[in-house]
């Protein structure tokens, strides 16, 4: 406890709060852990003195905390900070979880007037712990926070992870890919449109070998080179460099070469690197990102093909934000989290008429824009920590799409084609009803009759019957 909770009050406060047989935490609004009661050191088998003063996260915390999966069980949701209660359930004991029992967040006076503290309450009594929460229908917001819980949590030794957060089928597509990588030696291609996060998931791949492997990250090296910059001469100094740095006692999963960006090199350079890698050997992982799929880089000719099923044993797909649209929400959710972690402040709540237009915006530069918008909004938000739809920036809020609901499977109406159509048909009608009077058809449609004749030619309506010499003109 801190001085603020000292006085009469506080102290029989804290004294009933540690006889109870509920695990129990009070949190300051940050997330910093102020007190936790003895059945709470029980639950997490750790000592009170070690927990006070920690701060439990809203962002993926670093799996070196030896609290981690604490951490995560009592992180209140958004709806906590805004000053509402909340009732749910989660796995418990933190650690090696045996089943489900009730947690709420219930808050409380702090000591000044923007002060928000909170208590965490589980509820283990066999009453209780047997008994379904009777929890409202979930809203989208709480539903990325729910989901980001279950994530994290089953994440621990994978840093890195932002771009491949979401429950789309691509993306879970992709990360089953991303599962196979981190468990094999296979050489890797990533590809996908700009922004999608190419290098961080290979970032996170290699650092996840390294941990299976049981080295610090200190004993890799992760050496991209950016093949779209490179001339040949540069691409072989560079490629020196990495060979310098192998280590011959090291695994070869403890060294990786990164061809950034292989489909817009030279081709020279990609000879270069033919050459490299037919001479070394290097004994080394190799990974490759790209615009494009292995099938189409090696479309492009021999020196391509060979290069690309040298570099592709392993293919990886990281879909577009507006590929995989239910994804945002909880994208947003984790950055702004981490955002507000480095700001020492609470995450902002999303309206739902903002969450609609973020929802429905393309972001065309995916992953990386998304980023730069959570850094740029929480500045903007000053007076209040609620996003709103002025908040956000002209693009979003005027784009098309949002018209359409998000739904952008729609074709624009070509008018001058259309009308082409109509007048096609028009003609054609008149014309079959007077097949051998073309001046008459021309009078039905109110028009001349060489206008008529000229824009028969100029419609291809020239192979219906010709005029005879009665054609009245």
């Amino acid at each position: 406890m801190n001085g603020n909770y000292r006085g009469g009050n506080g102290r029989l406060l804290v004294k009933q709060l540690d006889l109870s047989a509920w695990p129990i935490a009070w949190l300051q609004s940050r997330g910093e852990i102020v007190f936790i009661n003895k059945a709470m050191c029980e639950a997490a088998q750790v000592e009170a003195a070690e927990l006070v003063g920690l701060k439990c996260s809203w962002e993926l915390p670093a799996d070196a905390s030896a609290f981690r999966e604490l951490l995560l069980a009592i992180a209140p949701p958004q709806a906590v900070l805004n000053g509402n209660m909340v009732t749910r359930q989660i796995s418990w004991p933190p650690v090696a979880p045996t089943g489900q029992i009730a947690q709420y967040f219930v808050p409380i006076a702090g000591s000044g007037e923007n002060d928000r503290n909170f208590l965490v309450l589980h509820a283990v009594d066999q009453g209780l712990s047997s008994t379904p929460i009777d929890v409202p229908a979930k809203s989208r917001v709480s539903q990325a926070t729910d989901w980001l819980m279950r994530f994290r949590s089953q994440w621990i030794h994978l840093d890195g992870l932002l771009p491949m957060l979401g429950t789309s089928p691509a993306i879970q597509f992709a990360m089953k890919r991303v599962q196979l990588a981190i468990a094999s030696q296979a050489d890797l291609f990533l590809w996908g449109a700009k922004g999608v996060g190419k290098l961080d998931v290979l970032r996170a791949i290699f650092v996840a070998r390294l941990k299976n492997l049981g080295l610090p990250l200190a004993a890799g090296r992760f050496f991209p080179i950016d093949c779209a910059t490179l001339d040949e001469s540069l691409c072989g100094d560079m490629l020196e460099v990495f060979q310098s740095l192998l280590s011959p006692d090291s695994p070869s999963e403890a060294h990786q070469l990164v061809l950034e960006r292989i489909d817009q090199a030279e081709a020279s350079v990609v000879g270069r690197i033919q050459h490299w890698l037919a001479e070394i050997e290097p004994r080394c992982c190799l990974a490759a990102t790209s615009r494009t799929s292995v099938s189409e880089l090696s479309a492009r000719g021999d020196i391509w093909s060979t290069l690309a099923s040298r570099i592709g044993i392993l293919e990886i797909e990281l879909p577009s934000l507006a590929a995989r649209r239910e994804d945002i929400s909880i994208l947003l959710h984790q950055v702004l989290a981490a955002v507000a972690s480095r700001q020492q402040r609470a995450p902002p709540v999303i309206s739902s008429a903002a969450l609609d237009l973020l929802t429905a915006y393309d972001w065309p530069e995916n992953v990386a824009e998304l980023q730069k918008f959570s850094q740029d909004i929480l500045g903007q938000l000053v007076h209040s920590n609620s996003i709103q739809p002025n908040h956000l920036p002209l693009a979003i809020r005027t784009f098309g799409g949002t018209v359409l609901g998000g739904l952008q499977a729609f074709d624009p109406i070509d008018l001058d084609q259309v009308l082409l159509e109509v007048e096609r048909t028009m003609i054609g009608r008149a014309l079959k009803l007077s097949p051998r009077n073309r001046a008459q058809a021309a009078r039905w449609l109110g028009i001349s009759r060489p206008r008529l004749l000229r824009r028969i030619v100029e419609l291809g309506l020239a192979d219906l019957p010709e005029a005879d010499q009665h054609d009245e003109h």
